[in-house]
């Protein structure tokens, strides 16, 4: 009994001993550092699908590994030049950090809010068969555009039919459409500008619009028939999809700067907007403050930019954005935001990605193009890139000088490539990089794939 009981201890000793020696196994190792299998592990863990079906054979795990490598060697490398800590370097991590509070915060008061439903295509399940007549307005003779605008007044009175319609808009129309009749075809919101989209929504058919004023001129609108849109469709149509996602994170952000000026220790003193006082208090919040002297430069650089003097009202809607940006900035400040978990690792990867890519392009040894490489590649394309035939059929071919500045750029990303792999390749040596294959074999297991 005794001898079973202790084969059995073995055993478990030795299950333990696999299995730490599995959690905890090398996968990578290279001068100053390790690789850890889980580390690896919990990165494959965090991919998508897409990203998955790239990691499929022992060489696809032996590129990635050796990418994960590669970033802790140059991150290496950053420390010991002291690239991080040169001016130009410091202000651009001071720039990505702040840029990184923002879109936490970006995401957390809108994005995150952001929910498309079935609901939210209700408004684009009618179609609406439209005809319309034109009158543009892109044009200086403001007595143009009034007679145009009196001429629709008039044949909006006159128009009982669609047939009116139609022969209105062949003669009196400035649109591609007047040859048609004025006929638009079957259309939904969404499609054209919102000011149509607008009148559609109380336009019966059979009846003729008020004028409305768009970009493209002064419209009169008719509406033949309706019908109901076939919603699967509507589901699919990606742009529609971004279309009721870009107004809602647009009223999202109008609710999120509203709650901004509502801050309780946010003061806009109106009476001191226009003070002669340049240290007058404008803005007050939290100890931060905007003076007269801020808002009087930033008048300054609307007119240096080409831009009239603010009126009034105006200054006062300038000076609420000024507000809002004060308790944003003060927010982005927070020490809740800045030592969350959240927005210490989103800055950490944002800033090694950036140091990461400043270096390998301050360390990149670039050869500048030859004429050589330039008639070399322009010989070997010139019947795929630079040939080409007019309607009569006659060939003609673009003369190296007309392309070169082309060619130059495409031979210049060929070799940018190069220099980038030689760059890695030389600190692959100069760390003695070592992959271990049994470490890559394990980690293709545990995702079932096969070994051979």
């Amino acid at each position: 009994m005794k001898s079973v009981a202790q084969s059995l201890f073995f055993l478990i000793l030795l299950f333990c001993f696999i299995s730490c020696a599995n959690r905890n196994v090398e996968v990578a190792e290279y001068d100053g550092g390790t690789i850890m299998k889980d580390e690896i592990s919990r990165l494959i863990n965090g991919m998508g699908v897409r990203e998955l079906d790239h990691l499929q054979t022992k060489d696809d795990y032996f590129r990635f590994v050796r990418k994960i490598a590669l970033e802790q060697i140059i991150l290496k490398e950053v420390d010991r030049t002291g690239l991080a800590e040169q001016p130009d370097i410091r202000e651009k991590l001071y720039s990505i950090r702040r840029n990184t509070a923002f879109e936490i915060l970006h995401k957390r008061n809108v994005l995150d809010k952001i929910k498309i439903v079935e609901s939210d295509y209700s408004d684009y399940s009618t179609v609406y068969e439209l005809y319309h007549i034109v009158c543009r307005t892109d044009t200086l003779n403001e007595n143009k555009i009034e007679q145009s605008r009196k001429l629709l007044q008039k044949l909006s009175s006159e128009i009982k039919s669609l047939d009116d319609f139609k022969k209105c808009a062949e003669k009196y129309s400035e649109d591609a459409t007047s040859y048609d009749g004025g006929y638009v075809g079957k259309i939904r919101f969404g499609i054209m500008d919102s000011e149509i989209d607008k009148t559609l929504k109380n336009l019966e058919p059979g009846k003729i619009s008020d004028i409305i004023e768009t970009y493209a001129g002064l419209h009169l609108l008719w509406v033949n028939s309706t019908e109901k849109a076939d919603m699967e469709e509507l589901f699919k149509d990606r742009k529609l999809y971004d279309a009721i996602y870009a107004q809602k994170q647009e009223n999202f952000e109008n609710i999120w700067y509203g709650k901004l000026l509502e801050e309780k220790k946010l003061k806009i003193i109106e009476d001191n907007i226009g003070s002669s006082d340049n240290s007058a208090e404008v803005v007050t919040y939290d100890g931060r403050k905007i003076t007269m002297a801020e808002i009087s430069q930033m008048i300054d650089d609307l007119r240096k930019n080409g831009f009239p003097t603010p009126t009034k009202s105006e200054l006062k809607l300038k000076v609420r954005d000024m507000a809002a940006k004060l308790v944003l900035e003060a927010k982005m400040e927070s020490p809740e935001l800045l030592e969350s978990e959240e927005f210490k690792k989103q800055v950490k990867n944002a800033c090694d990605y950036y140091l990461m890519n400043e270096y390998i392009d301050r360390n990149k040894k670039l050869e500048p193009v030859t004429d050589a490489e330039v008639n070399d590649f322009y010989e070997k394309n010139v019947t795929a890139l630079f040939t080409f035939k007019d309607k009569d059929g006659n060939a003609f071919v673009q003369p190296v000088s007309e392309v070169r500045k082309f060619i130059e750029q495409k031979v210049q990303d060929g070799k940018m490539q190069n220099a980038r792999y030689q760059l890695y390749q030389n600190l692959i040596k100069q760390y003695n990089l070592q992959i271990a294959d049994d470490a890559l074999l394990l980690l293709m297991k545990e995702r079932g794939l096969k070994t051979k």
